[in-house]
């Protein structure tokens, strides 16, 4: 894992599993129904940022405003129900527990660690010289401890891949469902054949 701070930016080495044929899971939450959307790695970035922005948000990091072009190509459509929504806001809820105990794992609790050790280092230093008085704090040596590391649990290659004719797309289906609603990427009515 790459890790390196500058300027209160951490950056992170994060892995999750796509299927087999390069598949990534996504869950609507209008309808609740998984699909699937192909991803590369130059998508990659595309696709986890809002997520990790909004991370960013839930452990006290400021958000930076998007333009409201940037805004629309982080958008995605359900094909079964055309709920419209961020592209972060389509992941399935195994996925985003992952996410917020790495966030936990990699970032929340070293900072409370580095916090914690600077107040023991404090109390040493203090605590040293001084004898008696109303009260005394005595710290041992702080030993931080993180949780294992999360692990993705892999994708299985389950659904039946469509060829999205509008925009040249392919995108995964549940196998049992013949009647899709909008093109998850550019909002195009779609029928089955």
């Amino acid at each position: 894992m790459d890790e390196s701070q500058s300027n209160d930016v951490m950056l992170f080495r994060l892995t999750f599993s796509v299927d087999r044929d390069g598949f990534f899971r996504r869950s609507c939450r209008s309808c609740g129904r998984n699909f699937k959307t192909e991803v590369d790695e130059a998508d990659l970035v595309t696709l986890l940022q809002p997520a990790f922005r909004r991370a960013g948000l839930e452990i006290g990091a400021e958000g930076s405003s998007e333009s409201e072009e940037e805004e629309a190509q982080n958008h995605l459509y359900c094909p079964y129900c055309g709920h419209c929504a961020q592209s972060g806001d389509m992941l399935t809820q195994t996925f985003v527990s992952y996410l917020q105990r790495y966030a936990i794992r990699e970032c929340v609790l070293p900072s409370i660690n580095r916090v914690l050790s600077k107040v023991a280092d404090e109390s040493r230093r203090i605590g040293r010289g001084r004898s008696g008085g109303l009260l005394r704090i005595s710290w041992e040596d702080y030993d931080p401890m993180l949780p294992p590391r999360p692990i993705a649990a892999p994708e299985p290659p389950d659904m039946m891949i469509v060829q999205l004719l509008c925009c040249g797309e392919r995108i995964k289906i549940l196998n049992e469902w013949n009647d899709l609603s909008i093109c998850p990427y550019c909002g195009t009515t779609l029928v089955l054949h």
